[in-house]
């Protein structure tokens, strides 16, 4: 039997991390007070208050917060900033390779030649090198300017590198949420086509094969009045992908004029990367982020 190849063999893992499961019922504050006995109460309680606490790889700040049996406790000695320090950005986790955040709509993920300083990579750039000038940040994914929510960075050439000449091995679920206008007919169902970039920097979907080819998977969520949720899943990445299969569905996202939607009730373009999963690059281990959906009329 042939070892399990080692994708970053280069890299050596500080794992600065400490993971617990839980077995019992039992308060945040408690649990931590008994994985660490020989750490202050005022300690362990700076690991809350520092954001270093993970609970099932969602940051928990709450000490009361309830566990239960089988929750999966992880604490990092990297101590994650406020957002307070950043404009339009949280960060959800961070380690020595990544660095997975929460985008707001009206937020670029990189340059444009208009605008270079206010941006998400540009921020966590500085963020990086503040805390060693060696450091660097690197792109993996992007979301587009009017598109809110969980996309991640590399700490590394040799980490993006890995990580975009074999996307689909690590990233294993891509979910967003995005009100369309009208009704949609279908609960469920795939898109598949191929989309090609225009002269006028548009994509264009078509079935002659023409470009690249783009799967998309949808869900209606919930419907009210002329408005329709839907989760779609990604099989690829195709720019604007979701936007022009939303399209060719005859139900547009709402906000999105430039392929065929009308003004937004939110003021802002109806689509949001709610869930991204994916393989650690050197840890190996399947991480989980969520960004909560910020579509009021949809909340309930």
């Amino acid at each position: 039997m042939s070892k399990k190849r080692n994708p970053l063999p280069d890299l050596k893992p500080k794992d600065n991390r400490k993971s617990f499961q839980v077995s019992e019922p039992i308060e945040l504050m408690d649990f931590l007070k008994l994985s660490f006995p020989d750490k202050s109460r005022t300690a362990v309680k700076s690991y809350l208050i520092h954001r270093q606490v993970y609970v099932n790889n969602q940051i928990i700040t709450q000490y009361n917060h309830r566990l239960k049996p089988l929750d999966v406790v992880l604490i990092s000695e990297t101590k994650i900033p406020t957002s307070k320090e950043f404009v339009g950005l949280t960060i959800l986790y961070e380690d020595d390779y990544v660095i997975v955040i929460d985008k707001a709509s009206g937020l670029l993920s990189i340059a444009t030649a208009s605008e270079k300083d206010n941006t998400a990579y540009s921020q966590l750039r500085n963020y990086v090198k503040n805390v060693n000038e060696r450091n660097k940040l690197f792109i993996l994914h992007r979301l587009d300017k009017d598109t809110s929510g969980v996309m991640m960075f590399a700490k590394s050439a040799e980490i993006q590198e890995e990580m975009q000449k074999n996307w689909q091995r690590y990233v294993t679920k891509r979910t967003y949420l995005a009100v369309l206008e009208g009704a949609v007919e279908k609960d469920s169902g795939s898109i598949s086509s191929w989309i090609f970039e225009d002269q006028a920097h548009k994509m264009e979907s078509n079935e002659e094969q023409k470009g690249r080819q783009a799967v998309t998977h949808f869900k209606v969520v919930k419907r009210k009045e002329n408005f329709t949720l839907v989760e779609f899943e990604l099989d690829t990445g195709r720019k604007n992908q979701i936007r022009v299969h939303a399209q060719s569905m005859g139900h547009p996202i709402v906000g999105d004029r430039k392929y065929g939607g009308n003004p937004s009730p939110f003021g802002r373009l109806g689509l949001h990367a709610n869930i991204l999963e994916f393989i650690h690059p050197v840890f190996q281990t399947s991480m989980q982020f969520k960004s909560p959906m910020p579509f009021r009329m949809f909340r309930r």
